[in-house]
Parts: structure tokens; sequence; C-alpha cells
């Protein structure tokens, strides 16, 4: 056991973490770190930081790296910050799985389910799976408050330069999207179920949804969308939950 401002470094990886205690057992290529735990990867204008009570680190007999977070896990990066309870980083298949109440943002999306996986290449976010209750909230407009809102079964989203591109609906699709004309101003709200839809993005933004199938919907004029349609059922805003700085993660200064 290591005791006080332990460290440990992976330089083939470009990882480091530090916390309050650690052990390591060289035979079986084990280790821990506990107690204001921090996990970094990358270089200094794209690292991903980590925070958690716990971190565990493996590797098999093939090579093959695995990190464990255990409790109160946040995430920072410049594209992409997260919190969940527990989190699994396989390097052999560049997965970021997120357990137990997971949330993500990117950009002005908000992204929930039952699992997130995240698939991510040299630091840089490519592709997203959300399995089981995937919710997608943007805040479309602060005065008054307004968000385009998507969920469905299972989601796949897609990546272009960091920021979210397209995201696929599959199965139980329902959408909120509050419609705009070329100068901005909004003709209306579309509220929609369709069972799988096409969501593209622009800046981060909801810019167009196709319905796969023909779709149950209602077009309101935006004066006349009843407050009590807004939201879809299970609707959370946590942008309070949000990491906003490296310096956030766990009130770390």
């Amino acid at each position: 056991m290591a005791y006080y401002d332990v460290k440990m470094q992976d330089t083939s990886d470009n990882i480091i973490v530090t916390g309050e205690e650690g052990y390591f057992d060289q035979k079986k290529n084990y280790s821990f770190v506990t107690k204001n735990v921090m996990f970094m990867q990358g270089s200094d204008n794209d690292t991903l930081y980590l925070t958690s009570d716990t971190l565990i680190a493996t590797e098999d007999t093939l090579k093959n790296k695995s990190f464990y977070a255990f409790n109160n896990v946040q995430l920072f990066q410049n594209d992409m910050q997260g919190i969940c309870d527990s989190l699994a980083y396989n390097f052999k298949d560049s997965l970021i799985r997120l357990y137990y109440d997971p949330v993500i943002w990117n950009g002005e999306n908000q992204i929930t389910g039952d699992t997130i996986e995240i698939l991510s290449f040299d630091n840089k976010l490519q592709k997203l799976f959300i399995k089981r209750n995937g919710f997608i909230v943007s805040l479309t407009d602060s005065t008054p408050l307004r968000y385009d809102q998507i969920k469905g079964r299972n989601l796949v989203g897609y990546f272009r330069d960091g920021k979210m591109d397209i995201i696929n609906v599959l199965g139980n699709g329902q959408t909120i999207y509050y419609a705009k004309e070329s100068d901005g101003k909004y003709s209306g709200v579309n509220k929609a179920i369709c069972s799988n839809i096409k969501v593209t993005f622009k800046d981060a933004k909801v810019e167009r949804i196709k319905f796969i199938t023909l779709p149950e919907a209602v077009f309101y004029p935006l004066n006349n969308f009843p407050d009590s349609e807004s939201k879809l059922e299970k609707f959370k805003w946590r942008d309070a939950d949000r990491p906003k700085s490296k310096k956030s993660l766990s009130g770390r200064n």
C-alpha cells in the first residue's frame, strides 16, 4: 500500500492517476487508487479528466488494459462532460461504459439512458450507444425556457469533430421540436410519435427530424402550445449537475 499523494503513470497510453491511497500487484497486473481520485489521459489541450471514489486498473495476459471507476464518477473533456455511479473503460474496444443513472452532455445536448456507451479514438468522440430509455434534451430558448426533446427505446449517435451529428432512434420514438423559420423566429411546435427516427444536428443543435415511418404528429402554433404538452414523460433538466470545468470535478480547487 502507498499513502498520501499517490501517483501512478502509464506513459504508453499517456495516463496519470493520482489519489491518497494506492496499491499495485505487479504479478497480477492489478492496481487500485482510492480517496480523491483523479484520472487523466491525453494532451494538455484535449485531456480526459475523471474523478471517482475508487479506480481499479487491470491488464490481462494479452496486455489488454481496463479501468473501472466506482461511486460519484464525474467526467470532463472539452467536447463532453458526464456523471454516473460506475464506469468501465476498455482499451481494446475503445469503449467507455457508464452505468447507474448516467448523464452526458455534448454542446447544448443532455443525454440520458439506462446505460451509455461512448466510442472514442485518441480522445475524440466517434459514436454513442444509449441502451434503454434513451432521452436527449436540448435547451432551445432560455426566455422563456423551451426544450427540444427526443426519446426512444435505444439510440445510436454519431459525432463529427467532437459534436453531435446524427442520432438514430430505434423503437418507441417521441419528439418535441420547436421549428424555426430562416430568420430564426419560431413557426410552431411539432410533437410526434414514430417508432424509428433520424435526427440531424448542426452546431450541436437539432436541425432536422426525419420520421422513418408514418408518424402520429400534431403541429401547434407557438402561442397555442399548452404547457401540459411541453414535456415528454420522465423529462428532467440536469444542467446543475454538469461539470463545468476540470476544477469543478468533485469540488476540486
